[in-house]
């Protein structure tokens, strides 16, 4: 790990906490704050409220009379004209003290954004920024940040932590031309940042809560899109019913949902995928990415009775003036494939955690176990591109004393959000799902 911090400063602190908005103030790396002025909130000392409802410099209109002043009446606190904002509606992020220093991530780098330290000896988070119901977000704010190609930046939590999101602000330029990495990984059995959230429309059925139901799978994760439904086993339709998808883009910043226990599970919190992470690359100048940028969700886990759900992809925002994704980029929060079923005491196979090589391609679901006795069914595949997640396999009654597990539903689209406006698949970039403004 090599973390590269030049003339360090952490002076920083939020102005406007809420759900992120901040009052409007123009930036010099933009034409204009971005941020609507009204009567109420008025624009700060020296700005005027321009005729399109912007704070500018050199415009005047009747339509915003309001300024505010350091008084210390201001609600979102006071010396509001020392703020420097980025950002755009609920996701504004304020720094009263600019950052002086860059951060250059040159090796593979691993964060704990539910803890100030990072693993090592790096500190994690510049600001801890709460969000009204939402996680708190771990946010590193430098003057530039570069992720080098020989590089990845993975940012994770404990289980059950309630660990945040991670955002990456940067006042200048911004590049990723190695990996941000907040996904869920199965295998290397990490959760990325602001995974699972309390947010979420859980999945119900099969093992649900507790773990006393039959041998039917678990639904994948919804976030995005919906899960795939779990299989169900002995010709009986008790497998485990996918939550809802969001109805609109989701205006707080939080990771995708985690998939539905298998029925009889006996592994533990393992037995479901667990949705991926969420991040936040936010620039005052240009953003660039040449690399991968990962929030997708991990794949269901297995066991000799049943197959867990794969988790839901988590969530991606972007924000800069510039944003560049060249032809190599891939950015991608697909859905994890959900676990094969198992028969009498062999268990199915794992789902699979998404490529991030081949982010339109669809994560398999795991095989369905196979013995004299029965079959198990198999795992749904995850969400990918234009491809919806795909429900587990069911086994057929059997007039044997064996009877063989459902698989588990694959896991659910997240959700990737260009709060900029432009069109980052234009040049040719890989990216899952479609981006929403």
């Amino acid at each position: 790990m090599v973390i590269s911090n030049r003339a360090i400063s952490t002076t920083f602190f939020v102005l406007a906490v809420g759900t992120l908005v901040a009052s409007c103030v123009y930036h010099d790396s933009f034409s204009d704050c971005r941020v609507s002025c009204d009567t109420v909130s008025g624009c700060p000392s020296g700005l005027t409220c321009g005729d399109e409802g912007l704070c500018r410099t050199g415009e005047t209109t009747a339509a915003c009379t309001a300024v505010l002043t350091d008084a210390g009446s201001d609600s979102k606190g006071s010396n509001v004209d020392a703020q420097k904002c980025f950002g755009s509606g609920n996701f504004t992020i304020c720094l009263q003290t600019p950052p002086t220093s860059s951060l250059d991530i040159e090796t593979d780098t691993t964060i704990a954004t539910d803890s100030t330290v990072a693993t090592g000896s790096a500190a994690a988070c510049d600001l801890l920024i709460p969000q009204t119901g939402g996680p708190t977000l771990c946010v590193m704010a430098r003057t530039s940040i570069i992720v080098a190609a020989t590089a990845t930046l993975s940012a994770i939590v404990a289980e059950g932590s309630g660990g945040g999101p991670l955002v990456l602000l940067a006042t200048g330029d911004l590049t990723v031309s190695g990996t941000v990495d907040v996904a869920s990984h199965l295998v290397a059995g990490t959760i990325g940042a602001g995974a699972d959230s309390s947010l979420c429309s859980l999945p119900t059925g099969a093992g649900e809560p507790n773990g006393s139901g039959s041998g039917g799978g678990g639904a994948g994760g919804s976030f995005g899109t919906t899960g795939g439904a779990g299989g169900g086993e002995n010709g009986v339709a008790n497998g485990g019913k996918p939550g809802a998808a969001i109805a609109s883009p989701p205006e707080l910043l939080h990771g995708g949902c985690r998939g539905g226990w298998g029925g009889s599970h006996s592994v533990g919190p393992y037995d479901y995928g667990d949705g991926g992470g969420a991040v936040y690359l936010l620039a005052g100048g240009t953003i660039s990415i040449s690399g991968i940028v990962n929030a997708s969700g991990d794949a269901g886990f297995a066991d000799t009775s049943n197959g867990g759900g794969g988790g839901a992809g988590g969530m991606i925002a972007l924000f800069a003036p510039t944003l560049n994704a060249s032809a190599s980029a891939k950015i991608l929060a697909n859905g994890g494939g959900g676990a094969g079923g198992g028969a009498s005491t062999t268990g199915g196979g794992l789902g699979n955690d998404p490529n991030p090589m081949t982010p339109l391609t669809p994560a398999p679901g795991g095989f369905g176990a196979s013995t004299p006795e029965a079959d198990g069914g198999a795992g749904g595949s995850g969400a990918a591109g234009t491809m919806t997640a795909t429900a587990g396999g069911s086994t057929p009654t059997y007039s044997g004393g064996y009877v063989g597990g459902g698989g588990g539903g694959g896991g659910g689209l997240g959700v990737i959000r260009v709060l900029s406006g432009q069109l980052i698949t234009s040049t040719g970039a890989m990216v899952s799902p479609m981006p929403t403004d």
